[in-house]
């Protein structure tokens, strides 16, 4: 397995991307407070919004996941046909979204639209 992508919450839990799961740790190092599964293939990025609360996984399925970072719980899901997502970012508005395609395609939109 790899690991794609590491990301620091606020609260200095550490996310990181590793094959198809995404793991959120407690700041010691400690194991796993819980995972994000659900993309069938690799995880190659995560954002979060700038008040921490929401997580996006960006895939090589092609898909975006929301995820909300306090518990875990799953929120939406985007296909946006760009390919495999190779990049994912919230806007400092913690509303609209960004996503990068292997093709060089990019999408803009609103997570909560």
């Amino acid at each position: 397995t790899v690991t794609r992508c590491v990301r620091f919450l606020p609260d200095n839990r550490l996310v990181v991307a590793n094959a198809r799961r995404v793991y959120v740790l407690p700041p010691d190092g400690g194991p796993a407070l819980f995972t994000l599964e659900g993309h069938p293939k690799q995880v190659n990025a995560v954002a979060l919004t700038p008040d921490g609360t929401r997580l996006l996984t960006a895939s090589h399925d092609g898909s975006i996941r929301t995820w909300e970072a306090n518990t875990g719980a799953p929120a939406r899901a985007f296909d946006w046909g760009v390919g495999p997502v190779t990049a994912v970012a919230f806007a400092p508005d913690g509303l609209t979204c960004a996503a990068a395609g292997l093709g060089g395609k990019v999408v803009l939109w609103d997570v909560d639209g």
